[in-house]
């Protein structure tokens, strides 16, 4: 298998705007696999990190209790939620016939820091993957009527990339205003994010200087007690994290008890959905007391990956931040809709 040209061949968008050896980089990282009817790649509740591409064969995707949700072809893949965060497989993946596969080894993210644009691609298409996914997953949970395991079932595949989702829009620049909207003391306000981001998991190991550069990249916002922040279905792409306050988010009816957060608090983020795939928002958000913001604009990636060095190093983090936000709320509802309804009958 030339690896190089089967990753040019089936991920045409991915590679797009890398040059030759950045996608040889990434050809050297990702090892092929052949797998025999029946092998299970990946085993539900069992440790899972690695992502891992169709080139020849079908996958099939199952939960308990030995639930099918559908199969995946040539240039799909699997695995992406626990590659993005490691963790136990939320599904069981096995081997429809023999095949070959493709596989991009967790251990290869630590081999890539020194090329930011190819991650910096990696968790663009991700994330624009699952936002796709998470949408179309709530909109069939709101127009199921009943519990009805069928649509359940749809839903569930649905998050699991089956079918396969279509390409989302590609990010349109911002206008980029003020960078402070209220009463806001800017420089108070970029140390206080400075420190916000220091505690977060991802952006724990970089120096300050990384830091810095997202916090002057920022538009802070400060909102009273029962402004909105964001509405449902507006036309809007500015990511937020809460500096301090509370927000109240008004989820989606069908899926408001499945844990994914009614009330965010300082340090959590909101409009990650819309931010990576520049759709609609999915819900309506509240200031619940007076709350301060830092917001970014989608631009700010393309621009701080075009930068390079410590841009590039900074996007990166901050896609693999974001990235990590929105599989993890993928997981909850995956678990929520695995338990709504008993799948024996």
């Amino acid at each position: 298998m030339q690896t190089g040209a089967v990753i040019q061949e089936l991920f045409p968008t991915f590679v797009l705007g890398l040059d030759e050896p950045e996608v040889d980089v990434l050809a050297q990282l990702a090892r092929p696999r052949r797998v025999r009817r029946g092998e299970e790649v990946f085993t539900h509740g069992e440790p899972a990190g690695d992502l891992v591409v169709v080139v020849d064969g079908a996958l099939r995707i199952s939960v308990p209790p030995d639930v099918v949700l559908g199969e995946k072809g040539r240039s799909e893949w699997t695995g992406d939620l626990a590659f993005v965060r490691p963790g136990p497989s939320m599904a069981t993946v096995t081997a429809v016939h023999d095949g070959e596969l493709l596989v991009l080894p967790q251990e290869a993210l630590a081999d890539l820091r020194p090329h930011p644009r190819i991650v910096g691609r990696l968790w663009t298409a991700i994330a624009r993957n699952l936002a796709s996914r998470m949408r179309t997953c709530v909109t069939q949970c709101e127009c199921a009527g009943s519990p009805g395991s069928q649509a359940l079932r749809r839903a569930l595949a649905t998050l699991h990339g089956m079918p396969p989702v279509h390409e989302p829009i590609t990010w349109v620049p911002s206008m980029r205003p003020s960078p402070v909207q209220g009463d806001v003391d800017v420089n108070v306000a970029r140390d206080r994010l400075v420190r916000t981001l220091s505690a977060v998991e991802v952006f724990g190991p970089l120096d300050r200087k990384f830091l810095t550069l997202l916090a002057r990249a920022a538009v802070f916002s400060a909102y009273e007690t029962g402004e909105t922040i964001m509405r449902e279905g507006d036309d809007r792409d500015r990511l937020y994290l809460i500096l301090d306050g509370r927000v109240t988010v008004s989820m989606p009816k069908r899926l408001a008890d499945c844990g994914s957060g009614q009330e965010l608090h300082s340090g959590e983020i909101l409009g990650q959905l819309s931010f990576v795939d520049g759709g609609p928002r999915a819900t309506t958000c509240t200031a619940a007391e007076p709350t301060l913001v830092a917001g970014w604009y989608p631009a700010m990636i393309e621009e701080f990956l075009r930068l390079g060095a410590d841009g590039g190093v900074a996007a990166v983090h901050f896609l693999h931040w974001v990235t990590r936000q929105i599989a993890h709320d993928a997981e909850r509802i995956s678990a929520f809709l695995k338990t709504a309804h008993d799948w024996s009958d």
